[in-house]
């Protein structure tokens, strides 16, 4: 019992003292985890698809850990100060109605995109972009499933330097359903082809 204490006490300090860094390193060990969880346990892949991990270890890593602080701790914490219940319903709406849309996702596509075509050129963002298009009600709708009572747990109880670790906890599971329905697009992009269109096979199992 001690010794927990202990760790969490430095934990704590070191998050306290480096949040945006500690929380980068937990965003991308998050994000690397859950993709090969799915792609081992779920996916019963006999190889590790090294480029599509890469591609969620870069994203938890660069947008998830250290865009996402500057988002959720500095500008929204500077737009709307304080924990009143007007001013962490304006910070939630604010993340899941303006910035996950034309910012998380949008990236996230293009990450992915970029990893798996070895380019990054307007084809690449275009073809991101048109595949966020098809699917981007069904990710809006399991994101705010998720995010709104995590994002007013988070505005309204969790300190600013343990947020983005906080988020990281509750969103292990959100992506391991982006890495299950998202991560092989070139499966999902075929499967819409041969079937003339969008079809269930995008859905999350």
């Amino acid at each position: 019992m001690t010794t927990a204490i202990v760790n969490s006490r430095v934990l704590n300090e070191v998050m306290g003292k480096w949040p945006m860094a500690s929380g980068a390193v937990i965003m991308g060990l998050k994000a690397t985890a859950a993709d090969v969880l799915v792609q081992t346990i779920v996916e019963k892949r006999e190889k590790l698809v090294v480029e599509r991990t890469a591609a969620f270890a870069a994203f938890g890593t660069i947008h998830q850990g250290m865009v996402q602080y500057l988002v959720f701790n500095v500008i929204l914490e500077r737009m709307f100060p304080g924990r009143s219940f007007k001013k962490v319903t304006q910070k939630v709406l604010s993340a899941n109605f303006v910035t996950d849309p034309i910012l998380f996702f949008p990236t996230f596509y293009i990450f992915k995109e970029t990893l798996d075509q070895h380019s990054f050129d307007k084809e690449t963002i275009g073809m991101a972009l048109k595949r966020y298009k098809q699917n981007c009600f069904m990710d809006w709708r399991n994101s705010w499933a998720l995010w709104i009572p995590g994002h007013v747990i988070a505005y309204a109880l969790v300190p600013i330097h343990l947020r983005i670790p906080f988020m990281a906890t509750i969103s292990f599971g959100y992506v391991c359903w982006l890495s299950a329905s998202r991560g092989d697009m070139a499966k999902e992009s075929s499967d819409k082809d041969d079937n003339g269109g969008p079809n269930a096979s995008a859905e999350p199992k």
